[in-house]
Order: C-alpha cells, then structure tokens, then sequence
C-alpha cells in the first residue's frame, strides 16, 4: 500500500519515522490537484497562503545547493525536486494547518512529484511535509535536514562563501574551514591577507557582497532609488554605442533590495535578426567583445568619477548544441561604486544577446530559476503520455526551422516539423530544439527552430501551448 512503501521508503532515505496509518485498500489514483509543470501556474510570491512552510523549504533548498561538503550524497535530484515542491506549495490553493493535514495529505499525495509512488519522491516529501506542518521546525528527522546541517560549523562556512559567488571551489571552502577554522563569509573576508590563498582572490574579496574593510557597506541592499540610478547609467552608456537594453534578473519580477544589477543588452529589436555568428564571441577582436569594450568605456563616460571598479571578468558563455558548439551568448561581471551608500560596491551582469535569441535569454534571465528549470522540463517532457500535460492537449509542432547534421549544421529548412521515436523538444537561453538522447552531455540535437517567429516571450509561451505569465508571476 502507499502507506506501507512510504514509510519504508522514508527509513531507506533517512527521513526519519512517521506515525504509522491504516493502510489504504488500494493505491491512489494519480489526479492532480494542479498542473503537473509550474511553468503552467501563476504563482507569485503575494498569494503563498502557505509562507512560513515555503520558507523553510527555500531553506532547504538553499543549504542543499551551497552547504554540501565532501562526504554528503550528491543532492542533485533533490535540489530539482525541492524547487517543484516549492512551486506547488506556494500554488497551493489551501492553507495547510495541522487541522486539515490528512485530507490535504490525500490531495498532495496525488499530485505528481509528491505521491508516495513515485519513483522520484521515494515517499519522502509527504513524510518530510507532515513533519513540518504537525510540529515545526523541532519535529525534522532526516539526516541532511536544513536545521542539522545549520549547526555544523564547516556547513555553514562552505554555505556562506558558496553564496558569495566568488568562485571558489567546495574543496577549498572546506579546506578554509577545516584547516585554518574560518567560520563563514566576511570572517574569510577580513582575514583574506594572512590565509594561503591566490593574490587574484585575495582582491576580488574586497568586492564580497557581505562588505570588507575596503568596502564595509556593501552588505547594506540597494534601494529603489539606487537601482534605477545604476539602470539609467548602464541604458545611457547602451544607448550611446547604438544598443538597447533590457532589465532582468529578480528586479523585473518586483524584487527590491538586492546586491546586483542583471541587464541584457542587445540591438534594436524593431530590426533584423542578428545571430551569434555575426559577434563571434569565440573570437577575442571579434564585434561582440569589442561592443562589450565599447560599452564599458560608455559607461566610465556616464557614470561618476570612478564608478567603475577595475576588476572585471568573463561570466562563462552559453553555448547551443547546434553550430559547432560556437557561444551564442557573452555575460561580463563588472562592480560599480554605490551611487547612493558610501563605501558599497554593487555587481553588475552585464549580458550580450544577439536578437534572434533575445526573447529565450530574457526569459532565462528574469527567472525565477525554478521557472526557467520548469519551462526545461515542460518542453522536454510534456509529449509524454498522448501531450497530456499540454494545456491543450495538443501536439507542440515546429513551425519553421532546419534539420541539423551530426556536428550541428543546418542542412535542410522544413516547415510542421513533429517529433520522431526518441526525440523530444527542448529548451534554453540560446533557443528552442529537437534533441535526441536525455541526459545533457549525451544530447544531440537534430533541428533548431527559427527564431523569426520567436521575437518575444509571449511567442515562446504561444509556442508550447502555455498561457502567457508576467514575470511577476514565475516565482516557481
């Protein structure tokens, strides 16, 4: 029964005990209370009737993805099941209490993702849930819960350096803490010039988010005031070398008060499609890195005096499958001087998108990171069982694109081009395929949809079959 293999799946995965139960007469039906995808869902942060149990997951989630050390088992499915965990809680159209726990547990146990069936929760959401919701924070059981692991002072360092982004390896962090008994962020921070550490690291921690002795105000969030005021800078340097610019990151879904600036900046949109080829980002004189140089030395011209902090670095491209593996996008991280707080400094992330994959990265880029992993799933997975799970029901169909050759090459344009035995759509910042093969580095795509009738978000929603979402509302 679901009660049985849940409670003996919760003992094999360390979740700890849970109150034994009748057993049910027979396996629930799946039927979901909610669209399977949170990429279908309309959730914002404003209407989680169920704040504080979605809050401990974030936490969760949060020591999962950064608080790892040697040792742990990988966590990898279970940072990608906790972010569709938190999506549905936050979606949830009831306030789950101790009171109405057992007829809400029948309903979650239902839904995909959470039922005690599935081969991917293995039983343990339900029991992790209940722990939550009928005791609190005390009554968590699992191992690698959030509320052991916040104990653990090696945790908690490699947690607070991994949330720096400062790119510093888990061996390293741990090492720092093990070894020379650093306790967390700005402890690493003040003590960067006696620890045995590179020179390049060294001054890039003068640059920490959660300030140093060169900058002892970064911790303290940027305002509305101040946010705009970067904003406008960056716009007036775009401006001035012939670009637009798009603002992204949390601040398009409303967030204020953040360390970090994300915009994308790209030709006019009302134009011709350019494509990556034309920037050459594989090429260091090629047009992308130079309109890259070109804006920063726009920006030195808009900006204050000294607004600009020398340190500056590649954010790692983004490369299609298809192409020969050429990038298809170029990201700069730069730091400002505050504005507006004496002795801050702010990142920026500064994007190059050719514009006929400007509206896949604005999507990918304006998250929230669970949207973006959902819309991924989605595309790949919601053929499965008759397209079921599209809203519509209805096959997602290429409108116009070209067949790929094994290397990824364009070789053949076809228009209503429909999935094949093993093929599945897929999706990402660079733009919609047809791939062959699940995992990422066994994938092969095989077509590549044109872009020309994908210029902005709402066609990517009109492609998949899914009612369009304001940003506002992908805080999945």
């Amino acid at each position: 029964s679901i009660a049985r293999n849940e409670r003996q799946n919760a003992a094999a995965h360390a979740w700890g005990a849970v109150e034994e139960r009748p057993e049910e007469a027979a396996p629930a039906r799946r039927s979901d209370v909610l669209p399977k995808f949170g990429c279908q869902r309309k959730i914002t942060k404003a209407d989680d009737q169920n704040k504080q149990l979605t809050g401990w997951l974030k936490q969760q989630l949060e020591w999962w993805q950064n608080g790892c050390i040697e040792g742990d088992a990988s966590q990898h499915t279970a940072v990608g099941l906790t972010y569709k965990v938190i999506a549905l809680i936050r979606s949830w159209p009831t306030k789950i209490t101790p009171e109405n726990w057992e007829d809400q547990r029948m309903l979650l146990a239902k839904q995909h993702f959470m039922s005690g069936r599935s081969s991917s929760a293995n039983g343990g959401w339900l029991a992790y849930l209940e722990q939550l919701v009928t005791g609190g924070l005390p009554a968590l059981q699992r191992v690698d819960a959030f509320t052991f692991w916040e104990k653990d002072p090696v945790r908690v360092a490699v947690k607070e350096i991994t949330e720096m982004h400062m790119g510093i390896t888990k061996k390293q962090m741990e090492a720092l803490a093990r070894k020379h008994g650093v306790r967390g962020a700005r402890d690493l921070v003040d003590r960067r010039r006696e620890l045995p550490i590179s020179d390049v690291l060294r001054r890039k921690l003068e640059l920490a988010p959660c300030g140093s002795d060169a900058y002892p105000n970064s911790h303290i969030p940027m305002d509305v005031q101040e946010t705009k005021q970067i904003h406008g800078i960056l716009e007036s340097a775009a401006r001035f070398i012939g670009l637009h610019m798009t603002v992204v990151g949390s601040w398009r879904r409303g967030k204020v008060g953040g360390h970090d600036v994300d915009v994308i900046i790209h030709a006019p949109l009302d134009g011709p499609l350019i494509d990556a080829r034309a920037y050459a980002f594989e090429s260091p004189t090629g047009l992308g890195n130079e309109l890259m140089a070109r804006f920063f030395k726009a920006v030195d011209q808009f900006g204050p005096p000294g607004f600009l902090h020398p340190h500056r670095s590649s954010g790692g491209e983004i490369f299609g499958n298809a192409g020969g593996r050429l990038p298809k996008l170029n990201t700069k991280h730069a730091f400002c001087l505050s504005p507006k707080v004496h002795g801050a400094v702010r990142r920026l992330d500064i994007i190059l998108a050719p514009t006929d994959i400007y509206a896949h990265a604005v999507i990918g880029w304006s998250g929230s990171t669970g949207f973006q992993r959902s819309l991924a799933e989605y595309a790949k997975k919601a053929h499965e069982g008759n397209w079921k799970h599209v809203p519509d029901q209805k096959p997602i169909v290429g409108r116009a694109g070209w067949e790929l050759s094994p290397t990824g090459e364009k070789v053949r344009r076809v228009e209503g081009r429909e999935l094949g035995p093993g093929e599945h759509w897929a999706w990402g910042k660079h733009g919609i395929y047809i791939a062959e093969g699940s995992r990422h580095d066994e994938r092969t795509d095989v077509y590549v949809e044109d872009n020309a009738s994908l210029r902005t978000e709402k066609d990517v929603f009109e492609f998949f079959h899914l009612e369009y979402l304001e940003p506002r509302e992908r805080e999945c």
